[in-house]
């Protein structure tokens, strides 16, 4: 049975950012500069406002984060909160049973209940139709989803 928890845990945290990172096929030039995205995410999390939930089946197979911040409020976002999912990640012996679906669910339902107005992300080609499929559309910059609180 998959477990989602809520983590603080920085070195679960930091474990997924790096799996997530090696299954975009991404690299670093050199230890150093791992080193430092390290050291910088590590810094990130232990003081950023954001809630990351990962799954788990044993181990850890899935996570991602929600970063939260306030812009002035306007028409469009009547509370000026706002939240950026972030590093959805889920092993690829685990992926379409519906566990980053279930992450971005639990993440949105937690964005609501802070009353936060516009969740948007980044995402490739091949990620949109997913996202567009639970809920989120195109704008200029990146994909959003309104929440109506």
């Amino acid at each position: 049975m998959i477990n989602y928890i809520i983590t603080d845990d920085i070195n679960q945290i930091i474990e997924t950012r790096l799996n997530s990172i090696a299954a975009m096929k991404h690299s670093y030039k050199d230890k150093n500069d791992e080193l430092e995205f390290i050291i910088k995410s590590i810094e990130f999390f232990n003081t950023a406002n954001q809630t990351t939930i990962i799954a788990v089946d044993n181990q850890i197979i899935g996570s991602a984060t929600l970063c939260y911040y306030s812009i002035a409020p306007s028409f469009n976002n009547k509370t000026g909160k706002c939240a950026m999912l972030m590093n959805v990640y889920t092993d690829e012996h685990y992926r379409h049973k519906g566990i980053a679906k279930k992450m971005i669910e639990l993440l949105i339902k937690e964005a609501k209940d802070k009353g936060v107005s516009e969740v948007s992300l980044d995402s490739s080609e091949i990620g949109k139709p997913f996202y567009e499929q639970i809920g989120f559309h195109n704008s200029k910059k990146r994909m959003i989803m309104d929440i109506i609180s």
